[in-house]
């Protein structure tokens, strides 16, 4: 995303290599688990054949019912699952455009999917880097969840899974070409999205809901190659109509906060105050009654192509575009903020 308006080399190595360690057994088992993935996702390209991955987040215990849903009985999101899924992300590697963690993503991705027993698109395209003229494969991924009432229109809920290419917001020159690790700027929501993907599985929304995640938000050097896979979204609707849609970015910040992002408020007025005041009700204070800056992100294609879109971010963030963007910045009661907000308007509709 846009906003409108020391670290030395030997530190890095060192904040890189602690993570490495604390993590190498479960990177073990993941890279065993995403070599048996099999792609679950019918796709507009080739499907391959390996066998799909069985993500930790995943298990088939009975859903526990939330005490706190403002009207109908809501499940349990778990939130020390989701933070699972953001780890796992990061296990993966760096998930820019063209790098190996993003080809990785891609097959966890659709593992996680197919391991669900839900049926998902992914929606392949090209971009040309304009400024080197690499050809880089992009996927968006387009899960749909079944209503309770196919009569309502669908919502959806999106985040962005690559990670930027370039720490530019580094200090230190030499260490601003390095691809930033993404815990929060990138896995924060996904992660999200992914558990309530498994919530809703076994707990059917009251709208039919779309899951998307979105490729290539955060590639671009400049303004015409952000919001890749937005933009491409936006022009291959999979559906007609929405009635909402809400991004969530950077949601994962252990010091968390949501003012009301400015183009929200200014082209969406209605649906930030019905979504703001389920947060209310809800009783998540870290849902402030203010307008914040006005950020380009995501939801401004959404916008743009008519859909009724909000944009959940919380962009006071230290780390953002840089390397230390790591797990440890983040925090599962973060992730269970907008968890519970999502699952809640999803069962209970808007």
């Amino acid at each position: 995303m846009r906003l409108i308006c020391k670290v030395d080399m030997m530190s890095f190595k060192v904040i890189i290599l602690s993570y490495l360690n604390s993590k190498l057994i479960y990177a073990i088992v993941l890279i065993l688990l995403i070599q048996m993935t099999l792609p679950g996702c019918g796709r507009y390209s080739a499907v391959s054949e390996q066998q799909p991955a069985v993500s930790p987040a995943i298990n088939e215990q009975p859903l526990a019912v939330s005490p706190d849903a403002v009207n109908n009985a809501v499940p349990y999101f778990d939130s020390n699952k989701a933070f699972d899924l953001l780890e796992a992300q990061c296990v993966l590697g760096t998930r820019h455009p063209g790098g190996p963690g993003h080809v990785a993503a891609k097959e966890f991705f659709s593992g996680y999917f197919r391991q669900l027993g839900l049926s998902c698109q992914r929606q392949d395209f090209i971009h040309r880097d304009k400024h080197t003229g690499e050809v880089l494969e992009l996927s968006n991924f387009i899960v749909q969840i079944e209503g309770r009432d196919s009569q309502l229109d669908p919502l959806f809920f999106c985040a962005h899974w690559d990670t930027r290419p370039r720490a530019d917001r580094e200090s230190d020159p030499r260490l601003t070409s390095v691809p930033i690790p993404g815990a929060n700027d990138g896995a924060s929501g996904v992660a999200v999205l992914l558990e309530l993907a498994r919530v809703l599985k076994g707990h059917p929304p009251l709208h039919p809901v779309y899951i998307v995640l979105f490729d290539g938000e955060d590639y671009g050097l400049t303004s015409d190659e952000y919001f890749l896979g937005s933009r491409h979204f936006a022009a291959n609707l999979p559906a007609p109509c929405f009635a909402a849609g809400i991004l969530l970015d950077m949601v994962g910040d252990k010091q968390l906060q949501f003012p009301i992002e400015g183009f929200s408020a200014a082209r969406q007025p209605e649906l930030v105050e019905a979504v703001w005041g389920r947060a209310q009700a809800l009783g998540l204070s870290e849902f402030v009654n203010s307008t914040g800056p006005y950020i380009y992100d995501d939801h401004i294609p959404l916008l743009d192509a008519g859909i009724p879109a909000i944009n959940i971010i919380d962009f006071d963030y230290p780390y953002w575009h840089t390397l230390r963007d790591l797990p440890e910045e983040c925090s599962a009661q973060s992730l269970n903020v907008t968890g519970r907000l999502l699952l809640d308007l999803a069962v209970n509709g808007l």
